[in-house]
């Protein structure tokens, strides 16, 4: 058992040291190259590439809460987070907060994308900066305060921060990182069925030639 778990934590320390760089490094890359481009020319002023830039911001946190912590353990042999509840507490709540929102925004985003091709010109106009301006807002908000319960409720135990033993929570935690992990999937899925197969552009002439019309 113990030859079992010493293979297991040398794997976890190959894992760590030599993807988790290259994976972090690329992240950072990526995050700020979609950035850089969503914040070009008319693109900028595009609610879509407005959720992008977000999702693009909140990934970088997400590399730097999740993997910079993990890389530091594992070339320096020291963990911060024995020591210092609050700085578990902030890591891993940004962490997860971070994931969630990601995932949700990634949702807006292929909502919005249903939006901007309606038959319907009410619809369509559901889709605009400050309309969205004001769901970034407001969204981040409420899932920034109902994350908190993970700084409320996850304890250090046998040298982990994990999620309280208490049969309550423990549950509670499942059934919200089961639905905010499973949810998102299902509703990008079913959007960009709608996109595919049931696609305005395709089917009313004069919607095809307004959005030819738009993108000359």
């Amino acid at each position: 058992m113990s030859t079992l778990a010493s293979q297991l934590r040398e794997s976890l320390v190959y894992v760590n040291r030599y993807c988790l760089i290259p994976v972090f490094i690329l992240g950072i890359i990526g995050n700020i190259a979609n950035m850089i481009v969503f914040c070009q020319g008319r693109l900028k002023n595009n609610g879509c590439s407005l959720y992008f830039l977000i999702v693009s911001l909140i990934n970088i946190f997400i590399l730097c809460f999740g993997c910079v912590v993990r890389i530091v353990i594992t070339l320096s042999g020291f963990d911060s987070s024995h020591f210092s509840l609050f700085f578990c507490k902030c890591r891993v709540y940004f962490f997860i907060a971070g994931l969630g929102l990601s995932r949700f925004y990634l949702c807006l985003i292929c909502i919005d994308r249903w939006l901007v091709t309606s038959l319907n010109a009410r619809t369509r106009r559901l889709s605009n900066v400050k309309t969205i301006r004001r769901i970034i807002l407001v969204s981040t908000i409420i899932w920034l305060l109902f994350h908190l319960h993970v700084a409320i409720g996850f304890r250090i135990e046998i040298s982990a921060y994990v999620p309280s033993s208490d049969g309550f929570y423990s549950t509670f935690y499942l059934i919200t990182d089961l639905g905010f992990s499973i949810i998102p999937f299902i509703i990008i899925i079913l959007f960009i069925s709608f996109r595919c197969f049931f696609d305005p552009a395709d089917k009313h002439p004069s919607f095809r030639a307004a959005n030819s019309s738009f993108q000359d």
